[in-house]
């Protein structure tokens, strides 16, 4: 699940697009996950999938 994206925290899928909204394909956005109870950060490349 995620937590927090770009140092905003996610609670809904609305929070994740929000701050997608100043982003362009080729920036690079830290994911905070939790998955089997443990917390990662997790850092992407955006790409065109992100916008659509």
């Amino acid at each position: 699940m995620i937590v927090q994206a770009a140092g905003q925290p996610v609670d809904a899928l609305e929070d994740l697009q929000a701050v997608l909204l100043d982003k362009k394909v080729g920036d690079r956005v830290t994911l905070k996950v939790v998955r089997g109870g443990q917390t990662r950060d997790v850092t992407l490349t955006l790409d065109e999938s992100a916008f659509q």
